[in-house]
């Protein structure tokens, strides 16, 4: 992957640990989360057009591969840091031999 190709910083964030220990607290924003990624907003398609009915757009976000991404689970979400947007991650797709991450998300679909 050539430089460029990710001109977006994204955060990966999870939720923090309650007074169970459970992850129900609030969404922890973690600076080692932080990293380039590309979108793909998906527009065509009958599941991206209903999707878009219901008030949610797909968007595919790529990043490089890392260890400390390949800890990030549906459980995360995604930041935009350029404009604050939230994205729920619905799936990873893991692609070895271009070496990069997609995580398959929406958007308006995880909670403040």
């Amino acid at each position: 992957m050539r430089a460029g190709q990710l001109p977006e910083r994204v955060r990966f964030e999870q939720r923090g640990l309650d007074r169970n220990g459970d992850r129900l607290g609030d969404w922890v924003a973690d600076p080692a989360f932080e990293t380039a990624a590309g979108f793909t907003w998906l527009r065509g398609g009958e599941t991206a057009i209903n999707a878009r009915l219901q008030g949610v757009q797909p968007v595919v976000v790529r990043v490089r591969i890392s260890q400390l991404l390949a800890t990030v689970t549906t459980a995360f979400r995604v930041v935009d840091l350029a404009t604050g947007d939230v994205f729920a991650i619905r799936s990873r797709i893991l692609d070895r031999r271009a070496r990069v991450l997609d995580f398959a998300c929406d958007t308006g679909g995880t909670d403040g």
